[in-house]
This record gives C-alpha cells, sequence and structure tokens, in this order.
C-alpha cells in the first residue's frame, strides 16, 4: 500500500518542477483579468493587447492539468486504502516546489 503512496508523491514532486510554470501563468492571468475588477494589481500601462494574449497563456496551464491527470489516473487506481485523499494530497505535494520558491524568494 505504501508503495503506491510513495510513487504518487514522487510522481507529484516531479510534476511541480513545470507546474511551477503553469502556476505563474494562471496567476498572471487572474491578476491581469478577473481579480483586476476586485482591486487586484493595477494594469500595467504598455500592457494594451487586450485578453486574447491572456487567452493564448492558459493554454499551457489546461496542457499541464491534463498532463497532471493523464499521469496520476494509473497511479490512482492501483492504491487500495485512501482513495479519496488521494487527488487532494497530489495537488498539494504538486504545488511544493511552487510554495516552496515563493517562500524562498522572500515577498
Amino acid at each position: 500500500m505504501w508503495k503506491w503512496w510513495l510513487t504518487a508523491v514522487g510522481l507529484n514532486l516531479v510534476l511541480g518542477v513545470p507546474a511551477v510554470v503553469a502556476t505563474w501563468l494562471l496567476w498572471y492571468f487572474l491578476a491581469n483579468g478577473p481579480l483586476l475588477e476586485y482591486g487586484g494589481e493595477m494594469r500595467n500601462p504598455t500592457e494594451n493587447d487586450g485578453t486574447g494574449v491572456l487567452l493564448v497563456l492558459l493554454a499551457p496551464v489546461v496542457g499541464f492539468a491534463l498532463l497532471w491527470w493523464i499521469a496520476n489516473r494509473p497511479v490512482r487506481r492501483r492504491i487500495p486504502v485512501g482513495r479519496p485523499l488521494y487527488w487532494p494530497v497530489s495537488l498539494l505535494v504538486t504545488l511544493v516546489p511552487t510554495l516552496g520558491l515563493v517562500i524562498s524568494s522572500g515577498s
């Protein structure tokens, strides 16, 4: 049982490295799009390309999410105990490299 959980943790830590880019792109889209209206960051005055560019930024995020799901499905099927916890734990482990970079940057 534990070998599959260790496999899941290792897989999601490896997937967490490219997730840094996908997470940044998602944050960039949200900060310059939907969250801007709710008192978020101010828009850069030279960034006047419209929302088409922001939507292009979401393509790698969707691609990574699809890759993450496809990679995790076979491992989840083999875990005998704790299946309801698999997806939340996998998501949190995938975000560990991003959180590590955010914490180490000091901001």
